[in-house]
């Protein structure tokens, strides 16, 4: 799957900024992989590691992004991995890798409890983007979807509506990443993904167990209830339902690390003017990396295009490369 990625093709992705870079959000990543998966049957999203951020130029121009897949290994896991590189450049960056669910694996309950705790404080929307700001989250109007939320302990509820910023070329997502990057805004601001302190970011690194509940090609969601629960000091759960109680989407686990920003990022486009730090997570990267070593040599990836890239994607067809390559296949019209 392949194509490109701009901020003139998806205006509403300068809305997501760290400083002032704008950079592809970890439920983008996601959308992309579950968007390959459609495509050949899988339901869901077993793992996603994210190596590297995928950094937008600010003057608009063009990012060039493959998907590549693999047939399904003895367990009927599918390693997928994700890479981009700047127009015009040669080398590409492995910007994460993952494992699309079997089908028969894949089947979610129907319906998710989202409702409000017994006890829990009112988190108000109005000033909460100021007070992520502050802490060094730029989400412009785009991704401010947080319309109301409460807050009890380790859980943390909002409603999320998609603002009308976000509703340009946004057609065809299994669901829109802004609509899913919104439900995590609530548990970032009460502390459940890290002490909220300026400066202390806290970005998705692994999402495991990802399921869509609700057919994406009948339901095109743009707004929900959200759940969010905390599992571990660096990782939580994720429940997207709508009005009536149906689900939308879970997730099993989300862990995250800290990116520690090197003092005022203004509009660079340089592809490491920011680092990661903080743990791995050693044995779900090990799972993820087994899967891709073992996996026999494709014959072809899935060819498609996807709403997270340009309307205009070129489809290309992959020829076999190495499972463990940090290149993406080369390609042919």
């Amino acid at each position: 799957m392949s194509g490109r990625l701009s901020l003139r093709s998806h205006p509403w992705l300068m809305d997501h900024r760290i400083r002032n870079t704008a950079l592809l959000p970890g439920t983008a990543f996601v959308e992309l992989l579950l968007s390959a998966g459609r495509e050949l049957g899988c339901d869901g999203l077993d793992e996603l590691l994210l190596r590297d951020p995928l950094l937008l130029p600010m003057d608009g121009s063009a990012v060039e992004v493959q998907v590549s897949v693999e047939p399904a290994n003895a367990e009927g896991a599918r390693p997928a991995a994700i890479f981009s590189r700047p127009v015009g450049e040669k080398s590409w960056l492995r910007n994460a890798d993952g494992i699309l669910a079997d089908a028969n694996t894949a089947v979610p309950p129907l319906e998710a409890d989202v409702s409000v705790m017994a006890g829990a404080v009112e988190l108000p929307a109005e000033g909460l983007y100021t007070d992520l700001l502050d802490l060094g989250y730029g989400y412009g109007e785009a991704f401010q979807g947080v319309r109301s939320g409460a807050h009890e302990g380790d859980w943390a509820h909002s409603r999320i509506v998609l603002p009308e910023a976000a509703r340009v070329n946004h057609r065809g997502f299994a669901i829109h990443p802004a609509l899913v990057d919104a439900a995590l805004h609530a548990a970032v601001r009460c502390g459940l993904l890290g002490e909220a302190a300026a400066g202390n970011i806290s970005v998705p690194f692994i999402f495991s167990g990802v399921r869509i509940g609700q057919d994406p090609e009948k339901v095109a969601a743009d707004q929900c209830y959200a759940v969010a629960r905390r599992v571990a000091p660096d990782a939580i759960t994720l429940t997207l339902a709508d009005d009536d109680g149906r689900l939308l989407l879970s997730v099993d686990r989300m862990v995250v690390r800290g990116l520690a920003l090197p003092g005022p990022l203004r509009t660079s486009t340089r592809p490491h003017c920011m680092r990661w730090r903080g743990t791995r997570s050693p044995a779900r990267r090990a799972r993820t990396e087994q899967a891709a070593r073992t996996a026999r040599t494709p014959r072809s990836t899935v060819c498609a295009s996807s709403p997270v890239t340009t309307a205009r994607s070129r489809k290309l067809c992959a020829r076999p490369h190495a499972a463990g390559s940090r290149s993406p296949p080369s390609t042919r019209r």
